[in-house]
């Protein structure tokens, strides 16, 4: 009996350790949607390797831990087929639809003692081939890897996220391949019983294939204060400083004749309140709400003065029914347009409901964006809605083993002349995990 409750604890922390890997962004700085305006176009919010887990949608979906020595291998393999009726996105009336199947096998490292102090690295090729289309084909990578480590009054976290992937953009209603890099650190130092402060950092990187998109870095330091009001609630207040770098191209910079170095470098300055913990018996919650003022390095763009937020909150209604929210508002530049920059709201609620002994899920999410962009003198430029609704219904046979299908709609609505596009999905998936 010993044994197998230790099993069982440890697959829960690896469980735990999994979804922390891929949520630490939003737990350190209440940045959810750290990349607004975009998704990727394989996997969107059907859940799967690339979201928070192999068995996103899925998190009970854990089986037994290899051991090497002191390293933990949890190795992960994910198939998706799917039918989409608007590959290009296109938004003329001519969609063109297709049949294409995601690949995308992986494996989970683990060391040390995923309740306290780790080392992790979270690995999953992408590999994704069209039946028809095959210009579509193409091949993607995602990495996470953390570092965390707790002593008697010190936290330390930081961790890396890398994708490479196809995503849709919706400034251009297209689909481009993009890089994305975000490496971010925080040391917290407890104080008293019921204080601590911390210092964090954060660097992102956002690459282009095209040409014809601008390439950006953007930089952030910060510190947060915690003040415990509650046994396992922390309030706080979060104070950063940001810089903007962007990286027009030649083809870029002769389209817009715009003068190197002018096309919307800028730095800003941020505060925010917040909250972690139990925010009740069932509910937890994380996130911030905070005020953003920007400032252009050429001044013939005006400073943007706007709110922002992150957040996150969940709940169990029941043993076998979830759900939660997620809300997100941030600005960055609009990488097409010389100067001008973009506001994204998003907001994303979601449900699941397990059936028939935990061998049946059931799970459904919505999400719903709004973006504003603005031109150099801060007059709205375009705006533009977007709606997604997914549905997914999922069948345990064993342990470690899943599959399932659902549906996906999506709809981008823009004040901007056929920029309009929609997209219907139907979806089939087979997970496995060791």
């Amino acid at each position: 009996m010993g044994v197998e409750n230790n099993m069982k604890t440890r697959i829960r922390a690896v469980n735990a350790l999994v979804l922390c890997v891929f949520a630490m962004p939003l737990l350190c700085f209440g940045q959810a949607g750290i990349a607004s305006g975009v998704r990727s176009s394989s996997y969107g919010g059907w859940g799967g390797a690339f979201s928070s887990s192999a068995t996103e949608g899925d998190r009970d979906l854990v089986g037994d831990v290899a051991d090497m020595g002191d390293v933990a291998i949890r190795p992960h393999i994910g198939l998706w087929g799917v039918w989409d009726d608007n590959v290009y996105l296109d938004r003329d009336g001519e969609e063109v639809d297709d049949f294409h199947y995601t690949f995308s096998p992986g494996v989970l490292l683990t060391y040390g003692d995923p309740a306290h102090n780790y080392m992790a690295l979270n690995y999953t090729y992408e590999m994704v081939r069209y039946d028809q289309e095959t210009a579509a084909d193409y091949d993607g990578h995602h990495l996470a890897g953390d570092v965390h480590y707790e002593a008697a009054k010190t936290t330390f976290h930081v961790g890396d996220r890398y994708t490479q992937t196809r995503v849709d953009d919706f400034e251009s209603s297209e689909e481009l391949e993009k890089r994305i890099n975000i490496l971010h650190g925080d040391i917290e130092r407890y104080i008293s019983s019921k204080t601590s402060a911390s210092v964090n950092g954060r660097y992102e990187i956002h690459d282009y294939e095209e040409d014809l998109y601008v390439d950006y870095d953007e930089y952030r330091v910060g510190g947060r204060f915690y003040y415990r009001i509650r046994p396992k609630m922390d309030v706080f207040i979060d104070g950063g400083y940001g810089w903007v770098d962007l990286d027009p191209t030649d083809m870029v910079l002769e389209t817009y004749d715009t003068p190197d170095g002018s096309y919307g470098d800028a730095e800003y300055q941020e505060v925010s309140v917040g909250v972690r913990g139990k925010v009740g018996r069932k509910t937890e919650a994380m996130g911030r709400v905070g005020y953003q003022h920007r400032e252009f390095d050429d001044d013939g763009i005006d400073d943007i003065d706007d709110w922002i937020m992150g957040a996150g909150l969940a709940t169990r209604f029941s043993s076998r029914f979830t759900g939660g929210i997620e809300a997100s508002r941030r600005i960055y530049p609009w990488t097409t347009v010389p100067g001008n920059s973009a506001v994204a709201t998003e907001v994303t609620p979601y449900i699941r409901r397990q059936l028939y002994g935990n061998r049946v899920s059931i799970s459904g999410s919505f999400t719903y964006q709004q973006t504003d962009y603005y031109d150099p003198s801060g007059e709205q430029d375009r705006d533009d809605e977007f709606y997604e609704a997914t549905a997914m219904v999922d069948w345990k046979p064993k342990d470690n083993f899943t599959v399932g299908g659902g549906y996906s709609y999506s709809r981008n609505e823009s004040s901007a002349v056929d920029y309009d596009t929609e997209r219907n999905r139907i979806i089939a998936r087979a997970m496995y995990n060791y």
